[in-house]
Formats: structure tokens, C-alpha cells, sequence
């Protein structure tokens, strides 16, 4: 699924269940093995996974979505191989940032964390989780979710800057404009808003936070003073 948001903003969400290894005619890693033997590629299903995921998640990033990637990858979320394929597509998987290795396992009989969920470095989580196998729907598997700011899923627009009316200038006089400038750069120079205004901006984010907007309107009141 494909939403767009505030200021050309896109998030992708996407599920996906990699096979594992199992034999029998019915599983999935075989049904795939034989849809590769049947097209004439030599595949295999778990490696072919990575392949096509790989392509696909440049291609919408290339588009300029933020990409949410939950999945079953069958094996452990931590394994250096796992972290390293993500890390390349500048991803990375949330849950293990939010609480570190120690995760629980995603199945009722198993050991290891092997569903997860993984995004693009322009979206951040406020919290995250897993519930417990008898919370949420019938299933061996655990429940994961994130929760997710408004700005971080579909963006948000800067708000119009208000403009103070200022009197006018002679500038059709030379000297008054230099006398001007040369009061305000002395005035300026003393106050410290230079440095206060390089300081500010160097800190800034998007969406600005309250400390950045309480320094700038504290440096826009000094300037007119």
C-alpha cells in the first residue's frame, strides 16, 4: 500500500513472508522451487527473496517513498547477514533499535526473532512492540506494531512565516543606508545575534522544534529592538 501526504510526502507499507527450507509438494519454498524449474531459471526461493526485494525497495525509494517493510524473513533478525542486506538499502529494523538484541521469539515453539520490521532512515518510531501469542489474531506468531508520528508517516507543511511591517529606508540616500547598515552590523555584533543566529540554524530541524522556534523568536526580537 501506497500513501501520500503533506508536502510530496509518500510512505509504502509492505508485508511479505520469505519460505523456509521445508520439503513436501504443498509447502511454499516448494511451490516456488517449481515455478522457477518450470520458467527455466535456476532459483533458489530464499536467496531469489532477497534478490527481488532488494530491486524493488531502490526502485520506491527511487520514487521517493519512505518504505515500511514487515515481514516473516524465516530466520533470526539479528543474524549479521540480515542486518548487513538492510544496512545497504539504508534500512534498518525498528524493534531491535528500540530495545536492542534482547527480543522475544516471534513463535510460540521457537528461540529467535524472526519477524520484523524494517524502514527507511526518514521514518522513527515513538514506541513498539510485540503482544503476547494469546493477544491478537489465531496464530503461532507473535502480533509486532509500531507507533508512528503524524509527520514521520505523510509529512507535514512549514507554516508561512508572518511578516512585521518595518519603516522604510531612504535608499534613494547613499549615506543614510550606510549609516544604517552600520548601526545595525554594530548593534547586531554586540547583541551576539551572529552567533546565536549560526548556532540556531545549525541545530534546527524539520519540523522545528519548540527550543529552535523560542531561540528565533528570541533573536527576531533582539534584531527589532
Amino acid at each position: 500500500m501506497r500513501y501520500s501526504g503533506k508536502g510530496g510526502a509518500s510512505i509504502r507499507i509492505v508485508s511479505a513472508y520469505r519460505p523456509n527450507k521445508s520439503k513436501g509438494p504443498h509447502t511454499v519454498y516448494s511451490q516456488q522451487l517449481n515455478y522457477f524449474n518450470k520458467i527455466g531459471e535456476v532459483w533458489e526461493p530464499r536467496a531469489a527473496f532477497f534478490e527481488d526485494l532488494g530491486k524493488e525497495i531502490e526502485t520506491w525509494k527511487a520514487a521517493g517513498d519512505q518504505v515500511l517493510f514487515f515481514a516473516n524473513i524465516n530466520k533470526d533478525v539479528r543474524d549479521p547477514a540480515i542486518v548487513s542486506f538492510f544496512k545497504k538499502l539504508g534500512m534498518r529494523e525498528l524493534l531491535l533499535e528500540h530495545h536492542g538484541k534482547d527480543l522475544p521469539p516471534s513463535t510460540i515453539e521457537g528461540s529467535k526473532p524472526i519477524d520484523g520490521i524494517w524502514a527507511t532512515r526518514g521514518i522513527d518510531i515513538q514506541s513498539g512492540g510485540s503482544l503476547s501469542h494469546d493477544k491478537g489474531p489465531s496464530s503461532d506468531h507473535r502480533v509486532l506494531w509500531v507507533k508512528l508520528t503524524y509527520t514521520a508517516a505523510v509529512g507535514s507543511l512549514m507554516p508561512h512565516k508572518s511578516r512585521h511591517p518595518l519603516r522604510r529606508l531612504k535608499l534613494q540616500d547613499p549615506c543614510c543606508v550606510w549609516r544604517y547598515n552600520a548601526k545595525y552590523k554594530a548593534a547586531a555584533k554586540k547583541a551576539g545575534i551572529w552567533l546565536a543566529a549560526i548556532k540556531n540554524e545549525l541545530q534546527a530541524t524539520y519540523p522545528p522544534s519548540e527550543e529552535c522556534i523560542k531561540e528565533y523568536e528570541r533573536i527576531e526580537r533582539i534584531r527589532q529592538r
